[in-house]
């Protein structure tokens, strides 16, 4: 069986954790449902680690955020999702979740379901938000002071 999963963090192109995909099928790059209220933060713990939080409007009042996360879809085998879970923790630190998303098809968009790792809030470590939603853009993280951070520079840009 095949498993849609999207990924917004290591498991991209060009980061470590992508080696894990090698053989999974890259459909394409996506976003989360914008409607949906998603936050990413930029662990303390292990070097900076992504994860996503889901949020209610209220909390996201007067905070600097984009409208959605961006990420990868791929199709993945069960033994490929294991192996996914494992390296997440899932159900124990990062739980995995069936979301909606808009994966780019040609000049436009489709719509669908895919599973996405989410960290549960009472799990948060960290103040440290990217505000434009996309771990690619490493250089636009806020402390939710409104004050933006340069934490690293991201030469794919």
């Amino acid at each position: 069986m095949s498993h849609n999963v999207f990924v917004y963090g290591t498991l991209r192109p060009g980061h470590g954790n992508n080696r894990l995909l090698s053989k999974a099928v890259h459909i394409g790059k996506a976003v989360t449902n914008p409607a949906d209220t998603y936050n990413m933060f930029l662990s303390h713990l292990g070097g900076g680690i992504p994860f996503v939080v889901r949020r209610t409007v209220e909390e996201n009042i007067n905070t600097p955020v984009s409208d959605v996360i961006v990420g990868d879809l791929y199709q993945v085998t069960d033994e490929e999702l294991r192996r996914l879970d494992a390296l997440e923790s899932h159900p124990n630190w990062y739980c995995r979740e069936e979301v909606n998303i808009k994966v780019a098809v040609g000049d436009g968009h489709l719509a669908t379901t895919a599973w996405m790792y989410l960290l549960p809030k009472h799990l948060l470590d960290s103040n440290i938000q990217n505000v434009t939603g996309d771990f690619n853009d490493i250089r636009t993280y806020s402390d939710n002071s409104h004050v933006t951070m340069h934490v690293g520079v991201n030469s794919r840009n």
